[in-house]
């Protein structure tokens, strides 16, 4: 090969280089830290560096990836895979023991930084190939979990609050659509259905109900369309064992889109002991769903004095485009782009200027004309000789199940204070020292103060008392939620 020739492949091989090396510095979202096949550290991107405090001529040839882990977590692991495999595993082995092939293994860890404080982490390991398809080292993709962690907790926290109000609710709940399709339902008691839920799931009510039962719950569907809510319309039921009254109570839910059906919250509080007794009580429930996916990682290269955008193959598969489905450029970017989230073009163009980092999220179309939450983050790597930008690399990641999750609290705090408020029955939430922290408006009109005076109060406060059903003053100890505090179950009094 004359010089000529090795001269341009070296400066071929140059270029690869620094393009892998700029797309790992560019990801500063992501550690990226690959090892030998012994498990010596041979690179450690400013990710890696930003989330765990060392730099990388810290690391790089000096310690394995150990160095970050936990050791009574590592050695819990350790175990758990000797007895799977039936032989023993130790050190850097636990984290590439089962990697096969190309595949990548996906794994939950807790980090410690180099100033000792810890964070969970997923680890995406995958083996290092050359051409003959031998392992040379392995790479290993950290993203900080904790965030997501965080909001998990606070997605189950709101599903706990939610739930123990469901069961403490005298009513049936239903979700219904405005065709009277009946979608969900809850009951803790299957006899106070008029029909078991696998006749009416997905029916309308016309279909599963006499006539005028069935004509005075659509006259309530379409009273709170107009108006939002629709209180206090009445039916009854003949039941095996007598006739049952209910009372309506109807609240609209705000639709995710212009085009979805309209949906309603229905209870049904059955007051036949109300009509009798003037007491009636049923639990109820609804169950919450939350389905989250490990996030996808895309790079992306912009020439920009040519305006030629270069996405990788995930880049397309994570909106559901074939790879090179079509060119991308600055403009066909910002026709992708959401609305409503022009400011990513001004952040971009912050950062182009040299007034700003690159980090961003927003949303682009998907190939199903849907939308997908992607954060963004890059960084110029070239300028020419007056400064101007002439490239700049960076990463997609797919971030549409934290943002489906911090969707879901919002929507899960939203419908529990719908019910809490729209509720006939005065409901007090009350702290473990006995401080009143919130009432509904029908426990203002029950108890004829308003919501101020109620949270100003404790329960046993000497300005109100509650009596047994022989007449005698019930002692603090005995009320429903001090029992309920102290048992960690929900109580009854009747």
């Amino acid at each position: 090969m004359g010089d000529a020739s090795a001269s341009k492949l070296q400066k071929s091989l140059n270029g690869v280089a620094s393009l892998l090396t700029n797309i790992m510095n560019s990801a500063t979202g992501v550690g990226i830290i690959a090892t030998d096949t012994e498990g010596m550290i041979t690179a450690f991107n400013h990710g890696a560096e930003k989330l765990l405090g060392y730099r990388a001529d810290e690391i790089i040839g000096k310690v394995t990836p150990l160095k970050f882990h936990d050791k009574e977590e590592v050695k819990a692991q350790q175990g758990v895979l000797s007895r799977l495999l039936g032989r023993p595993v130790n050190g850097f082995g636990v984290f590439v023991e089962q990697l096969e092939g190309n595949q990548h293994r996906q794994s939950e860890w807790t980090y410690i930084r180099k100033d000792g404080s810890r964070f969970l982490v997923s680890l995406y390991a995958s083996n290092i190939l050359n051409e003959a398809g031998d392992v040379i080292g392995y790479l290993g993709l950290v993203q900080d979990i904790s965030e997501l962690k965080a909001s998990q907790l606070a997605l189950e926290t709101a599903r706990n609050e939610l739930k123990a109000t469901f069961d403490a609710l005298p009513d049936l709940l239903f979700e219904v659509d405005l065709n009277g399709v009946i979608l969900s339902y809850h009951s803790a008691e299957a006899d106070h259905l008029y029909v078991t839920p696998d006749v009416f799931l997905n029916k309308t009510v016309e279909a599963v109900l006499p006539e005028k039962p069935a004509i005075v719950i659509m006259t309530a569907l379409h009273n709170a369309h107009k108006s939002g809510q629709s209180f206090g319309l009445q039916y009854a039921l003949d039941f095996e064992d007598g006739r049952r009254y209910y009372e309506l109570s109807v609240s609209r839910k705000t639709p995710s889109d212009a085009t979805e059906t309209p949906r309603f919250v229905v209870l049904a509080r059955d007051i036949s002991l109300r009509k009798r007794q003037e007491r009636q009580l049923a639990e109820k429930d609804q169950r919450l769903n939350l389905i989250l996916e490990a996030s996808n990682i895309g790079q992306w290269d912009w020439d920009i004095v040519n305006d030629v955008m270069l996405w990788d193959a995930r880049s397309y598969t994570m909106l559901g485009f074939k790879e090179n489905a079509f060119k991308v450029s600055f403009e066909k970017w910002r026709q992708m782009l959401h609305p409503d989230d022009c400011h990513a073009v001004e952040r971009l163009q912050a950062h182009l200027e040299d007034k700003d980092t690159y980090s961003v999220e927003y949303r682009l179309a998907t190939v199903d004309n849907d939308w997908l939450w992607i954060e963004s983050r890059g960084q110029v790597v070239e300028r020419d000789d007056e400064g101007h930008p002439t490239r700049m690399v960076g990463m997609h990641m797919d971030v549409s199940d934290r943002k489906q999750v911090e969707d879901m609290i919002a929507m899960n705090e939203e419908r529990l204070r719908t019910i809490f408020e729209i509720l006939p029955i005065g409901i007090s939430l009350t702290d473990r020292d006995g401080h009143i922290l919130e009432c509904n408006s029908a426990s203002e009109k029950l108890l004829g103060i308003t919501r101020e005076e109620h949270t100003s109060r404790r329960y046993d406060d000497d300005v109100w008392q509650i009596y047994r059903e022989d007449g005698t003053p019930m002692p603090p100890d005995e009320y429903a939620s001090v029992r309920a505090l102290q048992d960690h179950k929900t109580v009854k009094i009747r």
